[in-house]
């Protein structure tokens, strides 16, 4: 027979349910429970214990809770019982007590009704999404008052700590992932810029971005700069167009400081950020670009991931005549279950088996490259 403690779960199953019913002014009760209410049939040694049990969890007893109806029953050893025939929540009161989510619940209501004064717009995703209200019921009313802002404010152009809002100055940052479901389904769709994800793109925010650090090769590329070393936004970067035919990019910093002068070309510095955004820069497309990393399976990942965007991209000394050549310097790194890696020519996939099958050192640090090795085979290589 089922105990109170299985229709609390029961009961409990229903509370999202119960939620939108509240917003939507939904008739929602009486709220039956199914479950098993025992048979006749049973030894009344069992059946006894466990109806006693029902009842006494019931608000006849506690004076909230579930209601049970009975009705009575002819047994062949007892004569006329009365087993559980409905069970049932009354009313709100009865129910909320009973699953414990009394104070959650008038909290929620509250906010409701905030919710309805203040950002009516924002009510349908409420019924949709109750749970999340819950989740988030501390903090609810200044979500309702960065949702005002947006609506009043559709693409402010400034940076979240800059919003002139009264609430706690990291906020927004804070709270980017509940923020934006709930600008989604308020803003129009002009006010959405639905191909970026990064909350303060997609909500015309202003935002830090990440910098991009350039080192010249020639001087008279940033000649009017007096400066050869650059380190600026994204955004600036679109804007710049280099006068250069090549672009090496460097994974190593000390690397990408000391790469000697080359006629009309530039180096980037190739962080894993930096690698990520290059693609933005529709400048470096058009040019001849070479990758210098390590010796590793990571780097030639790297290389295959930038011939997406970079399709005649070259490796630059991540060959096997670089690895032989300072063999004396190799290390042993982790074996990964190798698999053929896309855009890698049939050479590269050689190199890389070669090195997956080696049972000692099997890679190579570019920081072990000498000076003078990197000029010759960048003569060699007609570079």
């Amino acid at each position: 027979m089922i105990t109170p403690q299985n229709i609390q779960k029961k009961a409990l199953r229903h509370y999202k349910a119960f939620l939108s019913a509240v917003l939507t002014r939904t008739h929602f009760f009486p709220l039956p429970i199914k479950g098993n209410k025992g048979k006749a049939s049973q030894p009344m040694d069992e059946l006894f214990p466990a109806l006693k049990r029902l009842l006494e969890g019931a608000k006849n007893k506690k004076g909230y809770g579930y209601t049970v109806t009975l009705k009575a029953v002819q047994t062949r050893h007892a004569g006329e019982i009365s087993m559980p025939d409905e069970i049932y929540f009354e009313n709100v009161e009865d129910y909320v007590k009973f699953i414990e989510k009394e104070q959650e619940f008038l909290a929620f209501r509250k906010v409701a009704m905030k919710s309805q004064k203040l950002l009516p717009a924002i009510l349908p995703w409420m019924q949709e999404n109750p749970l999340k209200v819950i989740k988030h019921l501390v903090d609810w009313e200044t979500i309702l008052k960065v949702g005002q802002y947006f609506l009043d404010n559709p693409q402010p152009k400034l940076y979240a700590r800059a919003l002139p809002l009264d609430i706690p100055i990291t906020f927004i940052e804070n709270n980017t992932a509940i923020l934006t479901e709930v600008l989604n389904a308020i803003l129009h769709q002009t006010a959405i810029d639905r191909q970026e994800n990064i909350f303060e793109k997609r909500f015309g925010l202003l935002y830090a971005e990440p910098v991009i650090r350039i080192r010249t090769l020639d001087e008279a590329i940033f000649k009017d700069w007096s400066i050869n070393d650059v380190s600026l936004p994204l955004s600036a970067w679109k804007k710049q167009s280099p006068k250069v035919k090549t672009i090496f990019i460097c994974t190593d910093v000390l690397n990408f400081l000391r790469f000697p002068n080359h006629p009309e070309s530039l180096i980037i510095y190739g962080e894993s950020s930096t690698l990520k955004m290059l693609s933005e820069l529709n400048w470096v497309i058009e040019k001849t670009i070479y990758l210098w990393g390590d010796i590793t399976i990571k780097s030639f990942q790297t290389l295959s991931d930038l011939r997406q965007s970079f399709p005649l991209i070259q490796p630059l000394l991540m060959d096997k005549i670089t690895f032989d050549k300072h063999q004396a310097f190799a290390s042993s790194i982790a074996k990964n279950e190798l698999s053929i890696i896309p855009a890698l020519t049939s050479d590269e996939q050689d190199f890389l088996l070669f090195l997956n099958n080696l049972e000692g050192d099997n890679s190579l640090l570019q920081q072990h490259i000498s000076q003078a090795y990197l000029k010759k085979r960048l003569k060699q290589l007609n570079l």
